[in-house]
């Protein structure tokens, strides 16, 4: 038994080792860096809807494969949909995290053109978690005790969170023929979206369960508890660091 296991303990070993072995096996060319630092941005989603904001991001590769990443959007641009009366109040803001692990294909640290050594074809697979806050005010009619008719001002908070898990395709451009500095990275997807609604902070003349059958009772609408699908499609910006 004892000759068993100090057999398979080689056996291990040697199939963990010889990875290693190979990789420093192959020959690297000196200008070559397999761990390298993208920082990335997202122009788009300034304008993007229905709520706009900033979204930064950074990118580091381990060994010449692989490649970790994490994009933060902060959204605060609100588009005006409507004319709201004097007081009321329709406004959201919140934040989103969406961490990635990348796997590269097609790079060659032996090759003798910096085009195959860098960095661009890479299918990663996304996580995310979005929280944004609707803060919501009306005038609203009610009836005193007389039975005379008055408004008042009544709100309430619409919380959404997101979860997301999508698989993506990302492809980099760079702008310099050396492939450094700046560049364009053009992504595609397909995943799943699950999305959660609480109605927080309600003035005490509205009804929670009510305010989320209008919001579902609406034509298309997207403020539903369940799960949507995920296009993830667009473009981002970035700096490769020396």
């Amino acid at each position: 038994m004892k000759t068993m296991k100090s057999a398979l303990c080689m056996i291990a070993g040697f199939l963990l080792i010889t990875p290693v072995v190979a990789q420093s096996a192959r020959p690297i060319l000196p200008d070559w860096k397999p761990n390298r630092v993208f920082l990335t941005a997202q122009p788009l989603t300034i304008g993007a809807l229905p709520y706009g904001g900033l979204r930064f991001g950074a990118e580091l590769t381990l060994g010449s494969r692989v490649g970790l990443s994490n994009e933060i959007t902060w959204r605060f641009l609100n588009p005006v949909t409507n004319v709201l009366d004097e007081g009321e109040r329709d406004f959201t803001q919140g934040f989103q995290i969406q961490p990635e692990i990348r796997f590269y294909i097609g790079v060659k640290p032996e090759a003798d053109q910096p085009g195959q050594r860098a960095f661009r074809g890479s299918l990663g697979f996304r996580s995310g978690y979005a929280r944004y806050n609707s803060d919501i005010s009306n005038w609203i009619f009610l009836t005193d005790a007389t039975g005379q008719p008055y408004e008042k001002l009544a709100g309430y908070t619409r919380r959404q969170q997101n979860f997301d898990l999508a698989t993506v395709w990302n492809q980099k451009i760079y702008f310099d023929r050396t492939m450094e500095g700046f560049g364009m990275e053009i992504f595609a997807g397909l995943g799943l979206r699950l999305k959660q609604f609480d109605y927080m902070n309600v003035s005490p003349e509205l009804d929670p369960d009510q305010l989320r059958r209008e919001d579902e009772s609406r034509m298309f609408s997207l403020r539903r508890n369940g799960i949507y699908f995920l296009l993830p499609l667009g473009f981002r910006l970035f700096y490769l660091l020396p």
